[in-house]
This record gives structure tokens, sequence and C-alpha cells, in this order.
């Protein structure tokens, strides 16, 4: 079969058109890729930057940790000090109250028979404990003269009273409370430095076997002192009263007892120029303490015992 010429040409003609279109297309794609790779290079070479603020960032980050936990353990050792810095504070405040006798039954704890230096200086004074009844009211006499003889009266100056918070003031208060063992070697106290000491010495000597007591006299008198002496339960419902600061003791030449009331009317007579209108107020020892409105009460208390 004989091909036609023109066949040729129109054959020719389609594939040529055909053909370059095609090859434009292949072109267009070929642009299309190769912007596409661009852009691929482009957002590589971003991504690549994002890598490396990401770890950057990531790296800040973990300096800015680090720092945090060293702040964190920097405020907690602050903490721990502003504790122990607040512990300390309430130990220091209750240790100056404590011997400021703000807190009254605290002198129970100033009742010190067992120490060495009141122990022996209860023997050196009276030779030792003796059952022989007029021999130890002697030798109680003799601890008394002692004390009277031996510790010079000295009137406390005031202490400060630390405040609850450290943004408060201080308050100034006229008493301080010596321990017997100080008494003994500064040789110096008030009244209830020696009256502690005495209880503590006669306690001491007689090997806590009878009863000894701290006794407080107060004025009705607004703002008037309160006094402290030394009390000695006797049977048969008698008191002796010892007051070394006071210079007064039941007796005369010698230790004797009273009637409950009596013995307390005539301290509290000795005592009313500078205790007016006083009743008893307290008694204590090592192991209790206690209060009373008026000398009734006491009366009442010392009675029923």
């Amino acid at each position: 079969m004989k091909i036609s010429p023109v066949f040729l040409i129109i054959l020719f003609v389609i594939c040529f058109g055909f053909g370059g279109r095609l090859w434009y297309q292949l072109d267009y794609v070929e642009g299309q890729l190769n912007n596409t790779k661009v852009q691929l290079d482009s957002v590589t070479v971003q991504l690549g930057e994002a890598k490396n603020k990401v770890s950057v960032v990531k790296h800040e980050l973990k300096r800015t940790v680090n720092a945090l936990d060293a702040t964190k353990n920097q405020l907690q050792i602050i903490e721990d000090d502003n504790a122990l810095m607040l512990g300390q504070y309430a130990s220091f405040k209750r240790e100056i109250e404590y011997r400021a006798g703000v807190i009254k039954q605290d002198c129970q704890g100033f009742i010190t028979p067992n120490n060495n230096l009141v122990s022996e200086k209860a023997r050196e004074i009276t030779g030792g404990y003796s059952e022989d009844t007029n021999e130890r009211w002697r030798d109680y006499y003799r601890l008394y003269e002692w004390v009277v003889n031996n510790i010079h009266y000295s009137y406390d100056s005031n202490i400060p009273l630390l405040p609850e918070s450290l943004t408060g003031e201080l308050i100034w208060h006229k008493s301080y409370w010596r321990l017997p063992e100080e008494t003994l070697i500064d040789k110096t106290g008030d009244c209830e430095d020696m009256a502690v000491l005495l209880v503590s010495l006669m306690r001491s000597y007689n090997q806590e076997k009878y009863t000894i007591w701290g006794i407080r006299i107060s004025s009705g008198v607004p703002d008037a002192s309160s006094h402290i002496g030394v009390a000695l339960p006797v049977e048969g419902g008698r008191l002796t009263i010892v007051d070394p600061a006071g210079n007064y003791y039941t007796g005369s030449g010698s230790l004797s007892s009273e009637s409950f009331s009596v013995a307390v009317n005539k301290w509290s007579v000795h005592l009313e120029s500078k205790i007016p209108e006083g009743f008893i107020s307290g008694v204590f020892t090592d192991d209790f303490y206690y209060e009373f409105n008026n000398t009734a009460e006491f009366l009442t208390w010392i009675e029923g015992r």
C-alpha cells in the first residue's frame, strides 16, 4: 500500500506539534521541579537554622533549669537558716523568760538539792544529816544563818525580754532568778535567790525526807512587789517560816514553830513596810507549785494536807 506524501506531511506536523507540546510540558515540569528543589533547599536551610535555634533554646532552657534548681537550693538553705534562727530565737526568748520568772511555775526548776556544790555546802555547814530531831533543827538554823551571813543582798537590774516577733519591741523586766549554784559562787542575790538556795540546802541536808517549800507573799496594793521566803511544815498543824533576805525566822534564838495562821501572820507583820497588805500567794518546791488568791485559801489548803 502506497502512503500518500500529504498524509506523511500531516502525520509529521501532528507528531511535531504533539512532540513540541510534550517537550514544552516536560520543560515546564523540569522548571517546576527545579523551583521545588530550590524551595526544598530553602526549607532544608530553614530547618537547619530552626534546629540550631532549638538547640540553642534547649541549651538556654537547660541553663535556666539549672539556675532555677540552684536558686531553689539557695532558697531552701535560706528557709532552713531562717527556721534555725527562729528556733534559736524562741529558745533564747524562753531561756530569758525562765530566768526572769515570767512564768511563775518556772521557780520549781531553781530548787536543786542534788547539785554537787549545794550538797557539798550543806555538808560543810552542818557536818551531815542527823536523825536527832533537835540536832536537825539546829542544822536548819545553821543553814539559815550561813545564807544570811554569807550571801550579800543585791537588787536585780532590769533585763530585756525578747518580743514575740523580730519586729517587736524589747520589754524591760526587773527580775532575774539565779540558780543556787550561781548564788553560792557569786555570794550575792535577792530574796528569791536566797530562798531557793536555802530550800535547796535544807532539802539536800535532810536527804529530801522532809518537806521544805518556797513560799511567796504578795501585796494587796497594786503594782507593789512580792517576796519569797522558806516554809517548813511541822507535824501537828504547825509551820516554821525562815526568810534570809528579810532576816526573819519563826522563833527567838532558835527555830520554833507556830500554828499555820500565827506563823503566817507574824511573817506578814514583819514585812508590812515592804509588802503592805501581804497575803500568801503561792508555795512551791521542785515537784509542785500552787497559787492562792488570799491567805485564807492557803490556810485551807495547808490544813487539808
